[in-house]
């Protein structure tokens, strides 16, 4: 893995809360942690609850690694079966979401703020773009993979898809996010 490079630091007392909060949730250091946040500013920017799910069960499956479920304060989270004890979720205010965000081996999200996050605190990123072009908003520094839907003519809508749905985050599989 190529290391990316920190832009942002932590303050010893909030490393600290990140490194309690993986062990309070049974997570060791020997694990291998992917933080997964399926939101964006935008809806049309949003992959979806139900693939961030499926993608979640094979990271835990295939790679034997924990998975945290990132989901802001006060917004109602994805639904979904809670009986996968590896899945922990995880709605904590800013500094403490990057307490434990920098705790994190990678990061898997959609064009968005914490994807940015992710990426300035040397945690590699996999993003994955619809609307918006990865050549203006890809995330800073080396080692992060991009997924993206190639020959898409409408790209950049700047959020206003001419479609039912935004087909080019439809079009991205499960597995294609899995192998990046």
């Amino acid at each position: 893995m190529i290391p990316c490079e920190k832009l942002l630091s932590l303050a010893p007392e909030d490393a600290e809360f990140g490194r309690e909060f993986l062990a309070r949730n049974g997570i060791t250091e020997s694990d291998l942690v992917v933080g997964v946040h399926p939101r964006a500013s935008a809806a049309i920017k949003e992959w979806g609850d139900d693939r961030f799910r499926e993608l979640a069960d094979k990271i835990v499956s295939q790679l034997g690694a924990k998975v945290i479920w990132f989901s802001e304060p006060g917004r109602p989270p994805a639904k979904f079966d809670d009986n996968n004890k590896d899945i922990v979720r995880a709605a904590l205010p800013l500094r403490q979401f990057l307490a434990v965000l920098s705790c994190c081996h990678s990061f898997v999200g959609n064009d968005s703020g914490p994807m940015h996050m992710a990426a300035s605190l040397g945690v590699p990123v996999v993003v994955i773009f619809g609307p918006e072009l990865p050549e203006w908003f890809a995330p800073l520094g080396a080692g992060h993979q991009i997924v993206v839907r190639q020959g898409m003519w409408c790209r950049p809508c700047s959020r206003k898809c001419r479609f039912a749905e935004p087909y080019c985050l439809r079009l991205i599989s499960v597995e294609e996010v899995m192998q990046a």
